[in-house]
């Protein structure tokens, strides 16, 4: 039986999981929702990450207008310890927040060599520690953490026009780079991603089966690849630009959750399986349409763990401004849904993670009063996630 929970938010703001005034069980810190406002009207964020740090806070990685690395620091009750701009000549974060032996890392552009740069920042004074610049690498668009505390990167060749996958180490050591051959110049569609001037591509990179995903422009398309360190595999290519993979997710028997897109509508498909060297199309990837999703919408991907099931999870963007969180069990079958955000004051999804005490935190962009995007964070606890799936925690914790 699946299970349907809103959170509505009002201008007021009250009615939030935060203010809910039921017995919590012993050492259970209540869930929260909130806003990270500074004033200035003219400001606009685009959360792109979040990340749990060592004291049950989170740290935010935000785009601010379209342009500016920006970062949130959180304490455990969601309160702003430290907010502030990355501004050592870099730009265009990266769309994700790495941690890689202890330390935190954003990826970004040179702003006049374009080429790509590594940051490593202080988590608690939002500032950059040290930066590695990967001259060679032009047009980031997106990074991973990988095997041995390296890094999967994505970038743009625009004189040969071609997309390229490196591993890369965050002291700037290049490892390998395998070429994708676009044959197009497809420098005017980047800039206009990187710049939020046209349409944003769900870039990306992953690993798979022991081979490295690239969701990319080649051979004329927006594709998904795989490579090995040494040569490209299998190929799925889109319908030119209008189709083509969102979001991926490794799964433990060895097939992957996959959302694509498709002339603007959204499919999910639970459990697809690899194959290797083959030629084909993203349309053929299948999956069921996800009907409410917002045209083009991001999806993120992720594991959650409640009474010791597991559950796949994937969050994307609605129609009428809410960000729907999904659970799907082992076999891909709907079990949960969790809608957070409301027409009124639309949310976005930036990301969520699974926390250290059980629960989870959900970041993205809030609209205050409708028109100022911010960026904001839930925190849901245990007992909370026990509720989205409809579990009785209490009864639960005596069986």
């Amino acid at each position: 039986m699946k299970k349907y929970i809103y959170l509505f938010l009002f201008p007021s703001l009250c009615l939030l999981a935060s203010c809910r005034k039921d017995k919590l069980p012993k050492n259970m810190e209540p869930g929260y929702f909130k806003v990270y406002d500074d004033q200035a009207s003219a400001n606009r964020y685009r959360v792109l990450d979040v990340r749990e740090t060592g004291d049950g806070g989170a740290l935010i990685l935000s785009e601010l207008n379209d342009k500016t690395i920006h970062l949130v620091r959180a304490a455990a009750d969601g309160k702003q310890m430290a907010a502030a701009t990355i501004s050592n000549g870099s730009h265009n974060p990266l769309g994700s927040l790495l941690f890689i032996n202890g330390a935190y890392y954003v990826g970004a552009m040179d702003e006049t060599g374009l080429f790509a740069r590594i940051i490593r920042v202080d988590e608690n004074y939002c500032s950059a520690i040290s930066s590695t610049d990967l001259n060679g690498l032009l047009y980031p668009l997106a990074f991973s953490e990988i095997e041995e505390g390296s890094i999967l990167l994505l970038s743009y060749d625009r004189t040969n026009y071609r997309s390229q996958l490196s591993r890369v180490t965050p002291d700037g050591q290049v490892i390998w780079t395998q070429n994708a051959n676009v044959n197009q110049d497809t420098e005017t569609q980047i800039v206009a991603h990187l710049n939020g001037t046209g349409k944003r591509y769900p870039f990306y990179t992953a690993t798979w089966n022991g081979k490295y995903v690239a969701n990319c422009f080649y051979n004329y398309s927006f594709s998904f690849l795989t490579f090995s360190a040494s040569a490209q595999d299998a190929i799925y290519n889109g319908s030119n630009y209008n189709s083509g993979t969102s979001a991926m997710y490794a799964l433990e028997n060895g097939n992957a959750a996959i959302a694509r897109f498709s002339f603007g509508q959204s499919y999910l498909q639970p459990s697809f399986a690899p194959a290797s060297g083959v030629a084909d199309l993203t349309d053929n990837m299948g999956g069921a349409l996800i009907d409410d999703a917002a045209a083009d919408s991001d999806f993120r991907f992720g594991k959650i763990v409640i009474d010791k099931t597991n559950y796949i999870a994937y969050a994307y963007n609605t129609q009428n401004g809410r960000v729907c969180l999904s659970l799907l069990d082992e076999s891909g079958t709907l079990k949960a849904r969790r809608y957070f955000g409301s027409g009124e004051n639309p949310f976005r999804i930036g990301n969520f993670r699974a926390t250290a005490d059980k629960g989870l935190m959900v970041a993205g962009s809030f609209r205050v009063a409708g028109s100022f995007a911010r960026p904001a964070l839930f925190k849901l606890n245990e007992k909370e996630l026990y509720e989205v799936v409809g579990l009785d925690y209490e009864k639960a914790q005596k069986e």
